[in-house]
């Protein structure tokens, strides 16, 4: 089975919602968030779920190509286990589709968001490994 990881202190994930803990995605904010390590990181390095898959899944792809991309059909190509070919047209998959609902829904936490995660890989034949999880969320 292959391993995907979700690197926490990096994961943006829902809205306003009800976790304080989720990291709000929206992608013109420039402040900067301090991390456990006294060092400023700016959100513009955070990545949602997708977004930190796909540097795992294709060894080619860097920060500064994933920079301004939303969705993964969006790279116009065929992406293991999160795009596909639809006579021509490349569409996000079913696994994409969930994934995005999932991390950006602003009514689950943290703790749900990453219970629905792991299924979802699991699902599709791959481990979640979540890292850098606070003690508090475990």
């Amino acid at each position: 089975m292959k391993e995907l990881i979700l690197d926490y202190k990096r994961w943006r994930c829902g809205y306003m919602g009800k976790d304080e803990n989720c990291r709000l995605g929206d992608r013109t904010r420039m402040t900067m968030l301090q991390s456990d390590l006294g060092r400023k990181i700016p959100l513009e390095h955070d990545r949602c779920c997708l977004g930190q898959f796909i540097l795992q899944l294709r060894s080619d792809f860097t920060e500064e190509k994933i920079k301004d991309i939303a969705d993964p059909y969006q790279f116009g190509m065929v992406i293991e286990l999160l795009t596909y070919d639809n006579d021509g047209f490349i569409k996000n998959s079913e696994f994409s589709q969930e994934a995005i609902d999932i991390n950006d829904n602003e009514y689950t936490t943290i703790v749900e968001k990453i219970k629905l995660l792991k299924e979802l890989c699991l699902k599709h034949d791959y481990k979640l490994k979540v890292i850098n999880l606070p003690d508090s969320l475990k």
